[in-house]
């Protein structure tokens, strides 16, 4: 299930952090998707969760960088406070709903920040919002542009889903967080992971049945920035640095020790890593 969320702190810190006022826009298919803005100062960063995830799991992040970029946190259509009725789940849709915030919210230089299956989501969103995306960063996601999923595993774990929702997707959750994470705020990922919209959350799955990685990221069209946990003993995904860098301006930063959620596991390690990316995409585009 691990590849699954790929592709895609107890957490009172977390819960501390107060969201702004709530805002909402339709998505092309007149889906309502929510989201939140804070701070001010270019380029605007816009956060976008992965599967099962929702606009929460970045909050903190957002609000320690509000001091000095306009930053936007997004529920995807399915999850956190946006709607679910969608007749199809698939990235592009995803996609679609990012490019809903950002033109709604007028922004015009921007980074998209995406984790697990935001990563594949905001590769998809910078496409389209060309020219006003700088640049997309990844958060434990775009590992390898050539993987693909052993034949009937994604149909497995969506059955098992369908079986029992519930356990799998803790099951889930519980198998991708690092060795000592803190038990509260694993509790407190999977009950948000479990206001994840049933439908969406297996038709999701069973949409990432022939994406392909490769195409999005040569067809981005922006740098490409990625932090990911280095691989432990035992096991992990490898991030294939050279391969993808034949697609695409492609870098990695590698995290010791760290599971699939680092921005809330060890935020005070992840923040360094990610304000360097920020940084580098936000120089004068001459510059780099």
């Amino acid at each position: 299930m691990r590849l699954a969320l790929c592709f895609v702190s107890g957490c009172t810190s977390v819960q501390a952090v107060e969201p702004s006022s709530e805002q909402r826009v339709l998505s092309a298919d007149g889906v309502p998707i929510a989201f939140d803005e804070r701070g001010r100062g270019a380029p605007t960063l816009v956060f976008v969760h992965g599967w099962c995830g929702e606009r929460g799991f970045w909050r903190a992040t957002a609000q320690a960088l509000s001091s000095s970029h306009r930053c936007l946190t997004l529920d995807l259509a399915g999850h956190g406070a946006s709607g679910a009725a969608r007749s199809r789940w698939a990235l592009a849709s995803l996609a679609d709903d990012v490019v809903a915030v950002v033109t709604a919210a007028g922004v015009d230089d921007a980074i998209l920040i995406g984790h697990s299956m935001g990563g594949p989501v905001a590769l998809l969103a910078a496409a389209r919002l060309a020219p006003r995306v700088r640049g997309v960063i990844a958060v434990e996601s775009l590992h390898d542009a050539d993987f693909e999923y052993a034949p009937g595993f994604l149909d497995g774990v969506a059955a098992g889903l369908e079986a029992d929702y519930p356990r799998a997707l803790e099951a889930s959750v519980r198998g991708v967080v690092a060795p000592g994470a803190s038990p509260g705020l694993v509790d407190w990922i999977c009950a948000r992971a479990l206001r994840t919209d049933r439908a969406a959350a297996i038709g999701l799955l069973r949409g990432l049945e022939g994406f392909e990685l490769a195409a999005a990221l040569r067809g981005a069209g922006v740098p490409v920035r990625v932090i990911n946990a280095a691989p432990r003993a035992g096991g992990g995904l490898v991030t294939a640095s050279e391969k993808n860098r034949a697609l695409a301006d492609f870098d990695v930063l590698l995290l010791e020790d760290a599971g699939h959620f680092p921005m809330l596991e060890q935020p005070g390690r992840f923040m360094p890593l990610l304000e360097r990316w920020i940084e580098e995409l936000s120089a004068p585009r001459t510059a780099r």
